[in-house]
């Protein structure tokens, strides 16, 4: 989703940086996060001094595969990476829920946003819009099929629909996965 975002977002006026936690060297030490993007995207020092004056969003994705520092940190990464010197810079940080509070003091005192899981009626909504089911040639579907999500559906469609989610509830790797990667 993180990566989706820095793709499909390049329009909106910002430098969408998309930084892979777990590939950053040194992410809790001072100038950690800068250091990574002089090194990823080939900033030298005169072009990381003109990006600091750009309206830029980091995307820093995957915090929660990555070791939580032994002793909590007090200085938060917007402090260690002196972005408040920059321009106009924001920061999304991607995390499992439960993994948030190894990670408070670096991530600061912002009021985090939890994404949720889908419910059923969700799932179906986006499996029918997602086969196609009521679309018609030039329709305009809406984000994520929302058209054809809320469409009135024929037993055709019903029955597609239900062999898919028939199919999705079968698979043994569902239960595994439903919050991958807990230790």
């Amino acid at each position: 989703l993180a990566l989706c975002m820095a793709h499909g977002t390049w329009k909106l006026g910002r430098y969408w940086l998309f930084v892979s936690l777990p590939s950053v060297a040194a992410p809790f030490e001072e100038l950690g996060l800068v250091r990574h993007l002089q090194r990823s995207f080939g900033f030298d020092e005169e072009g990381l001094a003109e990006l600091r004056t750009e309206p830029v969003i980091l995307i820093l994705d995957s915090l929660d595969e990555v070791p939580a520092p032994k002793s909590a940190g007090t200085t938060s990464w917007w402090a260690l990476n002196r972005l408040d010197r920059w321009a106009n810079v924001r920061l999304i940080v991607t995390c499992r829920e439960e993994r948030v509070p190894e990670y408070r003091g670096y991530t600061g005192n912002h009021t985090p946003l939890f994404l949720q899981a889908f419910d059923q009626q969700q799932m179906e909504g986006y499996i029918h819009a997602r086969l196609d089911v009521g679309h018609r040639p030039g329709e305009w579907r809406g984000r994520f099929g929302e058209n054809a999500a809320s469409s009135p559906r024929t037993p055709v469609e019903e029955a597609r629909t239900r062999d898919v989610m028939s199919e999705i509830c079968a698979l043994p790797i569902r239960q595994a996965f439903t919050k991958p990667f807990q230790g």
